[in-house]
């Protein structure tokens, strides 16, 4: 009879691999919805004719269960604003600015390239 005794170590045997990967999802979650309020700010400021400062004071990260949204806090003309209110085109001619759907895409778009960096430390710790 022949008896092997195996012993593995390291982190992707004691968790912390699992934890450091974690924390990485948790930092990029962080950090996309900072790049998403900032380009909704962005997109805000070039759309609109008069600045009140009010409908931009209010967008802000808000914690939604697990998840992280950026939320214009139920300014009550968002919708009309964004152009998604019942009362923009068949009452108003205004179609809205589409600010929040534009930050949207941009920030979707540019996720993998903001978060790469972030997931690739996350990587090397969670190896060494």
């Amino acid at each position: 009879m022949i008896e092997t005794t195996i012993t593995v170590s390291g982190p992707l045997f004691d968790g912390t691999a699992a934890t450091v990967l974690h924390r990485a999802i948790n930092d990029c979650q962080r950090h996309m919805a900072g790049v998403a309020e900032e380009v909704w700010h962005a997109y805000m400021d070039a759309s609109f004719r008069e600045q009140t400062g009010y409908c931009q004071s209010h967008v802000n990260i808000a914690q939604r269960g697990r998840d992280l949204v950026v939320n214009d806090a139920g300014v009550i003309y968002g919708h009309w604003l964004e152009g998604t209110g019942s009362r923009n085109f068949p009452v108003t001619r205004f179609k809205g600015y589409a600010s929040a759907r534009r930050a949207t895409q941009h920030a979707d778009a540019m996720a993998l390239e903001e978060c790469e960096p972030i997931i690739d430390r996350a990587m090397i710790r969670a190896s060494a």
